[in-house]
């Protein structure tokens, strides 16, 4: 077998089938089916089906907490999660630029293996294109997820109401400046690492306990915290005021953001969630969250009024007030 990914490697040939044997089988559920398609069983009425897609890039493709694969099988799962569901299935797309080394090909196969052995996930199906080189930069992940979830269960953006309160299960910021600072431009250095991280363990008990009283979850990917916000704000026509002093922030992430002008709450996370729930369960929730250790550092940052329907107040620390907008752009490309 080659020790470089050519063109004839995503021609459908002899060196496609030797990439999916030698290579992606690594993670592919056993026997392997030659099909277009995979077949899955869901049985039972009360249960509906949830589908998510994502696509990953990230440079380098290794930083400290994580690396390519990671992200994309962590990412599609918490996305699953967000929603109530269980997840259960996923497909992988590979887009690979010519050139590319066999062995790093096999390393990320062996980490999504990893990922999805931890998260006790099958990956059932998948593709692979090649493009020429210097048209692709490296390799692009695309995942598509499939979970379970019971029908009765209603945990989406539209749901918030006035006087439900917002929970963030840990720190935020940690995966935008690890990337930053991993980078060979970057002059700085620092312990910083991702927050990469599987949520279902952490995020599923509390919804088969709580059920309905969870209005709404998203995690904050790319553009942060205050994306998140903004749209369930939107969606859900409510107006949601944070606290900044309760927002938890590492005082490494403010050492690496504030020289550079960049706004902690626009950047990055892999591996946290934003909660919004019913006020009757908001402590006894925190705690259940704070007793897992990607739960640790879970705090209640804010509330749902009615003060200015679709936006979204930022109480700072100085005692003022501010909209807090999405970002305008992307302040770092190729993070996640």
């Amino acid at each position: 077998m080659s020790d470089i990914i050519t063109l004839a490697h995503g021609a459908g040939g002899r060196l496609t089938s030797e990439l999916i044997e030698n290579v992606f089988s690594i993670y592919l559920e056993k026997p392997l089916k030659f099909d277009d398609a995979a077949v899955l069983d869901f049985s039972g009425k009360e249960n509906e089906l949830t589908f998510c897609t994502d696509v990953h890039l990230v440079k380098p493709i290794f930083f400290p907490g994580g690396n390519l694969s990671l992200l994309a099988i962590y990412g599609t799962i918490n996305d699953l999660v967000a929603m109530g569901s269980k997840p259960l299935y996923l497909t992988l797309g590979w887009i690979i630029e010519e050139g590319v080394e066999i062995n790093l090909i096999k390393e990320l196969a062996n980490e999504i293996k990893k990922a999805s052995d931890e998260c006790n996930v099958k990956v059932v199906a998948g593709d692979t294109k090649v493009v020429p080189k210097g048209q692709g930069d490296g390799v692009y992940l695309s995942v598509s997820g499939v979970g379970q979830k019971k029908s009765s269960l209603s945990i989406n953006s539209r749901n918030i109401k006035e006087g439900d309160i917002f929970i963030i299960t840990g720190t935020i910021a940690d995966h935008g400046c690890a990337i930053m600072l991993a980078r060979e431009d970057f002059p700085l250095k620092s312990n910083i690492e991702s927050d990469c991280a599987c949520l279902d363990k952490l995020i599923l008990p509390a919804v088969e306990r709580f059920q309905n009283e969870i209005h709404a979850m998203r995690d904050p990917t790319r553009g942060g915290l205050s994306t998140v916000l903004n749209e369930f704000a939107s969606s859900s026509n409510i107006c949601i005021e944070i606290d900044e002093e309760k927002v938890p922030i590492k005082d490494e992430i403010y050492g690496l953001l504030d020289p550079l002008g960049l706004d902690p709450f626009t950047i990055t996370c892999e591996g946290k969630m934003l909660i919004a729930c019913s006020p009757n369960i908001g402590e006894d929730l925190l705690n259940m969250l704070r007793s897992h250790p990607l739960g640790k550092d879970s705090n209640i940052i804010g509330t749902a009024t009615k003060q200015v329907p679709g936006r979204v107040i930022l109480n700072t620390k100085i005692g003022g007030k501010r909209f807090l907008d999405m970002p305008i752009g992307e302040n770092l490309p190729r993070i996640c």
